[in-house]
């Protein structure tokens, strides 16, 4: 996990140099679905009622 962002924070640089769109628009969703799914984690942490597994559900 620690290298795929730092892949992700290696070609958002170098490509960054270079002025491609397709690769800025690229590495803009890669950017915002680390940031997501490190907020999915960190509200996981926050809110553990909403994930405790088969003891939430009713029944």
């Amino acid at each position: 996990m620690r290298s795929w962002i730092r892949g992700n924070l290696m070609a958002y640089y170098y490509d960054g140099k270079k002025t491609n769109s397709y690769a800025l628009i690229r590495n803009t969703l890669a950017l915002v679905a680390t940031v997501s799914t490190t907020d999915a984690i960190l509200g996981r942490w926050k809110a553990p009622r909403r994930w405790s597994g088969p003891a939430a559900t009713p029944g």
